[in-house]
């Protein structure tokens, strides 16, 4: 196996862990399910996208995606059906979801 697709597996994997919790409400599993499961296609809405935007100005728009926020340690990650789970910084950042349909 590539050494980036390793990386994106365990990236997963620890994306899962951190946020077990919000994800398994999200997504109607239990916490055990997510972390050995992890996320399925029919879990992504076709019809949304999450906006993250920075502080710089900067944006991340990932589309059949969703946002699950841990406030206590200031990170939001997003789950995305092809774009990963990226997980970025609350800070100043802003998160905007949408849906349409």
């Amino acid at each position: 196996m590539k050494a980036g697709w390793v990386l994106l597996q365990r990236q997963r994997e620890e994306v899962r862990e951190l946020f077990a919790e919000p994800l398994a409400a999200r997504v109607g599993r239990s916490v055990d399910e997510v972390r050995e499961g992890g996320l399925e296609g029919g879990d992504f809405p076709i019809d949304s996208e999450v906006e993250v935007r920075l502080a710089d100005g900067s944006r991340l728009v990932l589309r059949h995606a969703f946002a699950v926020v841990d406030e206590a340690q200031g990170v939001v990650g997003v789950g995305a059906e092809h774009g990963g789970y990226p997980v970025v910084g609350m800070g100043d950042s802003e998160v905007v979801e949408r849906r349409w349909g």
